[in-house]
């Protein structure tokens, strides 16, 4: 059986996107630059992944340099009173796990770790130490954590499940200190102005480990318990600093779930032999849910939706739905009832909860990995995704979609809320809504798009489908300067975010 394949630029080719005018303007004369109501003095952030400039699947020196805050901290120097904004950067732009865009022998260009690549030109690193002055530190983006997992001493302490080396780096005392304890720390010591984006991860992390793990999602009022401790820490620590809140995006708009379709296998005239092999191993199974259609009483088990036909052109993944009803027991009873022998009850035990995919599916950057390849390497026919079904991780359903939804909106109700008790300090960005424009519309920057890929040269993300790439902060980092400049009545420059690097064409693997 065929092994498929997926390259990012077929799956992308049709996608038409029009694109919004976002015209960067040229000065017709200088401007008197002015703070407005705010100070820029010092600046300190903290936040996770975004903030700490983490692109392409990992933490590297450009990315850090030029991620939003790192580009607003640097337009708040010059004339407007801003002093330096120090990051606890690393080494290298070669930094272990980083993914790039490589053309596979005899494949596609798909997402891949430059450990993995033979004649990849640079030296890969591993992140060491900071060797700088943690005390002199304004960013304190940390990827992975959590609203709560921020305020709990455990981030810096080796052996602790929650251990994250990126904090303990630059801890202030590993192992007893918090994220936000030093980052209140700096901006007790002089902070004017708080740039504030947690609690993504309080959602993220659940999305995209296909909603499989519902234990790590936070709960509603824990958030909200400690969100409000969080930011009140930080404005407690200097009461006059203004400050920027932003919220949390919906996942939808990220390229990590609009990448693979739905209906991503495709077979040509000459797979005719294919199809008819898998039509004629599935006529059983589909048989079956006739009957049971037949028999009554299963409605609530969607039978009909489970039946699997395959068609030259594109079919849709088969996939596990843990929202289905399980037909397991439905099984048990016909074996017993001496409706299907042994060996029958066994064949169906991966099709107690599968059905085929709608386009009412998302499904992870991740999956395409391993749609195609064998589930058992001794058996070719196991093909992942179309004789067996592409596991629960790897896919949002509809009922794991809305619940995210719901989550994104409560968790962001919550960051209104904050904000608006504190409206004479701080302002709102929606990146929620920004990224959705991206997504749904597209950007146009003096002639140069913008969109919601990761695709080149126009792709805002990073690699990772995840993270904005440089370009794509650029532009989050001009609508920050928005939202600060008409809050505050300070007059920012904004910067041409075609001036910063969007994603390299593939790196062709030899």
């Amino acid at each position: 059986m065929k092994n498929i394949k997926f390259s990012i630029y077929t799956i992308l080719s049709a996608w038409m996107l029009f694109s919004c005018t976002y015209d960067f303007p040229e000065s017709t004369e200088p401007q008197v630059p002015t703070s407005g109501d705010a100070d820029f003095t010092k600046v300190v952030a903290i936040g996770n992944s975004l903030t700490a400039g983490y692109m392409d699947g990992a933490l590297y020196r450009s990315g850090q340099e030029n991620n939003f805050v790192a580009i607003m901290a640097a337009q708040m120097q010059d004339g407007y009173g801003g002093g330096d904004f120090n990051i606890p950067l690393v080494d290298s732009d070669h930094i272990s796990g980083k993914l790039i865009l490589a053309n596979q022998p005899g494949g596609s260009p798909a997402p891949t770790p430059i450990d993995i690549i033979e004649n990849y030109p640079f030296e890969v690193q591993q992140i060491g130490p900071y060797d700088g002055e943690i005390s002199a530190l304004n960013n304190f983006g940390i990827p992975g954590v959590t609203i709560q997992t921020a305020q709990t001493p455990a981030l810096g302490t080796p052996g602790s499940p929650l251990f994250n080396g990126l904090y303990a780096r630059i801890a202030s005392s590993p192992g007893s200190s918090t994220l936000l304890g030093d980052a209140a720390a700096a901006m007790s010591d002089g902070g004017t102005f708080l740039v504030f984006w947690l609690g993504n991860n309080d959602v993220l992390g659940y999305a995209t480990g296909g909603a499989s793990n519902e234990a790590i999602l936070t709960e509603d009022a824990a958030f909200q318990a400690a969100f409000n401790n969080a930011l009140n820490t930080m404005l407690t620590a200097s009461p006059n600093a203004k400050g920027i809140v932003a919220n949390i995006p919906y996942v939808i708009d990220i390229p990590f779930f609009t990448t693979i379709p739905y209906n991503s296998i495709t077979f040509t005239s000459a797979d005719e032999g294919t199809i008819n092999a898998l039509n004629s191993s599935f006529e059983g199974f589909n048989n079956l849910m006739d009957f049971l259609t037949a028999e009554g009483g299963f409605e609530d088990y969607n039978l009909q939706s489970r039946k699997v036909n395959y068609i030259v052109g594109d079919n849709p993944i088969l996939i596990n739905d843990e929202d289905l009803l399980d037909l397991g027991p439905v099984f048990d009873i016909l074996q017993e009832n001496g409706m299907m022998d042994q060996n029958t009850r066994a064949a169906l035990v991966p099709y107690e909860q599968s059905r085929p995919a709608t386009s009412e599916d998302l499904f992870t950057l991740t999956s395409g990995r391993v749609l195609g390849t064998a589930a058992d390497p001794n058996n070719p026919l196991s093909i992942i995704g179309v004789v067996v079904p592409l596991s629960d991780q790897f896919a949002l359903t509809p009922q794991e979609k809305s619940l995210i939804k719901e989550k994104v909106d409560t968790f962001n109700g919550v960051i209104n809320s904050a904000v608006n008790d504190n409206n004479d300090r701080l302002v709102l960005a929606d990146v929620n809504a920004q990224l959705t424009l991206l997504r749904t519309s597209g950007i146009n920057i003096n002639g140069s798009s913008l969109n919601a890929t990761f695709v080149p040269p126009n792709g805002g993300f990073s690699v990772d489908g995840v993270h904005p790439n440089q370009r794509g902060h650029a532009w989050l980092a001009n609508y920050m300067i928005d939202r600060i400049n008409a809050k505050f009545g300070s007059n920012i420059e904004k910067i041409n975010p075609n001036d910063y690097s969007g994603n390299s064409l593939p790196f062709v693997i030899q």
